[in-house]
């Protein structure tokens, strides 16, 4: 049997609650039945982003101008997603009340169209 830890850490207390959690997972183990472990530590690395943090980071950041933004300009801004894609992360960061989404109209031609402005919800 192998067991092996990968920690990552940005501060020190986060690195000991990481290394206790490691040591009494294997404190369960009975020593000499053929166990190996090792435990990577690896200090201020933090572990990769998961798909679409980047995008919503960047919505956010968009829409905190004052009076917000329109959809297609957070399309043209954020080119790596696709227009379902930020149409998704655009609904979710509504529901969860990071975005405010609001109908105005075009003051020529009076087309309804949305924008979006950040709330400055945090997490």
């Amino acid at each position: 049997m192998k067991i092996e830890f990968t920690v990552f850490a940005d501060t020190i207390d986060e690195l000991a609650s990481a290394i206790v959690k490691a040591i009494s997972q294997l404190a369960g183990v009975t020593p000499g039945a053929g166990v190996a472990a090792s435990v990577n530590i690896r200090v201020g690395e933090r572990q990769p982003p998961k798909k679409g943090e980047a995008a919503i980071s960047k919505i956010i950041s968009l829409c905190e101008r004052p009076g917000g933004e329109t959809f297609g300009v957070i399309t043209n801004r954020i080119r790596s997603a696709s227009d379902l894609e930020l149409r998704k992360l655009i609904a979710e960061l509504v529901m969860s009340g990071h975005l405010r989404e609001a109908a105005t109209y075009h003051p020529r031609n009076g087309k309804e169209f949305m924008r979006y402005q950040s709330t400055g919800k945090k997490g």
